[in-house]
C-alpha cells in the first residue's frame, strides 16, 4: 500500500512573553511668566500614554509619555494648573525569534515632587510597564494518513482560531462649550478623554470599528468662581483590511489614548467659551475566525513499527461576548477634612480574570481623587480606593478560559452628608469575549519502518474481561487489532464509548 497523509497548520494564540519594567521619570520644569507663582503644590495628576509598541529583532520597543498636571494654589491665591510631558522610549532585549502583538498597562508607581523656587519644580518618579506579547504560532498536524497496518482516530470540531493582529490610529477632533448664556472659561485645571467601543464587524471582507471618545475638562470660570465641568462626546468609525480563512465570529478591540490637544477659542468679546479638542487614538485588534476542521487525535500501527508524535494543544471555542453593567458602592469617612467636594473623578483597573468552577470572576479597583474645601475654605486633594469583583455563570464548564476584559466608568454619583460621610456610586461597564480553552491532544508527525514488522495476534478471537472502563480504540491499541472491528463483532457504536464487561477481540 502506497503511503499517503496529508498535513496542515492549527494556529493556536498563546503568551509568548511577559515582564515588568521600571521606567524612571526625573524631569523639571519652570512655568512661564504669564502663569501664577507656586503657594502651595496640592497635587501631580499623572497620566501614561502609550503610542508605540513593536517586537521585532531581538527586542521589545515600547514609547510613550507621562503626561504631569500640576494643580497648585498660586500667589493670587486662586487653583491653578500647568501641564508638563515627558517622553520616553523602553527597550528590552528578547528572543531574536519572539513576535507578536504587544500590550501594555501602565501603573505609577511613585511621584515626588517639590517646589525649588516660585517658578521651578523638579520631580522624580517613576512607573511600572507591564508588558506582554501574544503570539500566534502555527502548529503542523496530520489531517490524514493511508499506510497499510495503521489507524488513525480522526476528531472533527469547529475550532476557533486567531487572525493576525492589526494595529491603526484615528484622529478625533471637534469641539466643546461651555453653552450659551454661561460664564467662560479662565482655564482648564484638568482634561481626560475616554474611549468606548460599541461594534466592530467584518463587511465584505473589510472590518468596521465604530466608537466614541467622551471628552471632560474641569474648568475655572474667568471670576476665578467655583469650578465647572465641561463634557462632549464625538462618535467615530475605522475601516481595516479583513482577511480571514473561515467566518469572522468576533474581535478583541483594545482603544487606548495616544495624546490630546486642546485649544481653546477666544470669541471677539475675548471670552472663551469654546475649546477645540484633536484626540489621537490607538486601536489593537485581534480577530478571530471559527473553521471546521478534522485532525489525526491518535493513531497506532499493528503491522510495521511506527514512531508517532503527539502534543497537546490548547484549542479554543468561542463561549459568549459579555457586554454588562455593574454598580459599586461605597461610603468614605471625610469628616472634618472636607466640606465641599469641587471635583471628583475615577479610574478603573483590571487586577485579574479567573474562572470558579463556571462562573467567570473579574477583580479590579477604581482610584478615586477629589478636589475640595474643608471648613476653613482650605483647598486640598484626596484619594481613595474601591475593590470591586464582578461576576458572570457561564453557560458551559470549560476547562479554562481566556479573556481580556475591559472596564469603563460611565456614570459616578456622590453625595457629601453633613457629617463628612461620602456616599459614592460608581457605574461600571465591563466588555470581553470569553474563549473557552481545552487541551487535545493531536498527531503532529508519524513514521513508519516498513522493513520492521510487529507481532499480530494469532487467535481468531479471544475473550477479555475489563476491570476498568476502556474504549475499542483504546483496547484496539493493547492488542494491534482494528478498533473498527472490535466494534462489530460486539456491536458497539463507536470506538470511543468506554465499556466495561467481556468482549470479543478478532485478530487482525
Amino acid at each position: 500500500m502506497e503511503i499517503n497523509k496529508q498535513e496542515f497548520f492549527i494556529p493556536v494564540l498563546s503568551k509568548g512573553y511577559e515582564t515588568a519594567v521600571e521606567q524612571g521619570v526625573d524631569t523639571e520644569f519652570t512655568l512661564p511668566d504669564y502663569y501664577p507663582e507656586i503657594s502651595k503644590i496640592l497635587k501631580i495628576i499623572s497620566v501614561v500614554n502609550i503610542s508605540s509598541t513593536k517586537c521585532d529583532n531581538g527586542s521589545i520597543t515600547v514609547g510613550g509619555q507621562t503626561v504631569l498636571t500640576m494643580l497648585y494654589l498660586g500667589s493670587d491665591e486662586n487653583l491653578n494648573s500647568f501641564t508638563h510631558y515627558v517622553p520616553f522610549v523602553k527597550n528590552i532585549e528578547v528572543s531574536s525569534e519572539l513576535s507578536g502583538i504587544v500590550s501594555v498597562a501602565t501603573q505609577i508607581n511613585y511621584m515626588n515632587f517639590k517646589a525649588v523656587s516660585p517658578r521651578k519644580v523638579e520631580l522624580h518618579g517613576a512607573l511600572s510597564l507591564n508588558i506582554s506579547v501574544d503570539k500566534i504560532t502555527n502548529n503542523n498536524c496530520l489531517s490524514s494518513c493511508s499506510w497499510e497496518g495503521v489507524y488513525t482516530k480522526n476528531t472533527h470540531s469547529v475550532l476557533v482560531f486567531p487572525m493576525v493582529p492589526i494595529s491603526k490610529s484615528v484622529f478625533v477632533s471637534d469641539e466643546i462649550s461651555v453653552g450659551d448664556g454661561k460664564t467662560s472659561i479662565g482655564k482648564i485645571l484638568r482634561n481626560c478623554a475616554n474611549v468606548q467601543i460599541s461594534e466592530c464587524k467584518c463587511v465584505s471582507g473589510k472590518g468596521v470599528i465604530k466608537g466614541e471618545v467622551i471628552i471632560e475638562l474641569l474648568c475655572v470660570p474667568s471670576d476665578n468662581g467655583r469650578p465647572f465641568m465641561i463634557k462632549e462626546s464625538q462618535m467615530f468609525s475605522q475601516i481595516f483590511d479583513c482577511d480571514a480563512q473561515g467566518e469572522i465570529i468576533t474581535f478583541d478591540v483594545f482603544p487606548h489614548i495616544e495624546n490630546i490637544e486642546l485649544r481653546p477659542k477666544t470669541a471677539l468679546d475675548g471670552e472663551v467659551h469654546t475649546v477645540a479638542f484633536e484626540v489621537k487614538v490607538g486601536l489593537d485588534i485581534m480577530g478571530f475566525y471559527a473553521k471546521d476542521i478534522s485532525y489525526v487525535s491518535d493513531a497506532f500501527s499493528c503491522k510495521y513499527l511506527a514512531d508517532i508524535k503527539k502534543k497537546k494543544l490548547g484549542v479554543e471555542e468561542y463561549v459568549i461576548g459579555v457586554n454588562d453593567k455593574m454598580l459599586c458602592e461605597k461610603e468614605f469617612d471625610f469628616a472634618g477634612v472636607l466640606k465641599d467636594v469641587l471635583d471628583l473623578y475615577c479610574d478603573v483597573k483590571i487586577d485579574y480574570c479567573t474562572l470558579d468552577v463556571q462562573e467567570m470572576i473579574i477583580k479590579g479597583v477604581i482610584p478615586i481623587s477629589i478636589i475640595g474645601t474643608d471648613s476653613q475654605g482650605d483647598y486640598g486633594c484626596f484619594e481613595k480606593l474601591m475593590d470591586f469583583e464582578y461576576r458572570y455563570n457561564l453557560s458551559q464548564k470549560p476547562e479554562r478560559i481566556r479573556c481580556n476584559p475591559i472596564a469603563n466608568v460611565v456614570a459616578v454619583k456622590y453625595n457629601l452628608k453633613p457629617d463628612g460621610t461620602l456616599c459614592l456610586a460608581v457605574e461600571l461597564r465591563i466588555e470581553g469575549n470569553v474563549f473557552g480553552i481545552s487541551d487535545t491532544d493531536v498527531v503532529v508527525a508519524m513514521d513508519v519502518d516498513l522493513e520492521k514488522i510487529v507481532n499480530a495476534v494469532e487467535n481468531a478471537a479471544i475473550s477479555l474481561y475489563f476491570a476498568e472502563n476502556e474504549s475499542p480504540w483504546e483496547i484496539a491499541q493493547k492488542y494491534g487489532v482494528s478498533p473498527d472491528g472490535i466494534c462489530e463483532v460486539n456491536s458497539l457504536e463507536n470506538i470511543d464509548i468506554k465499556y466495561k464487561g467481556v468482549l470479543l477481540i478478532p485478530c487482525i
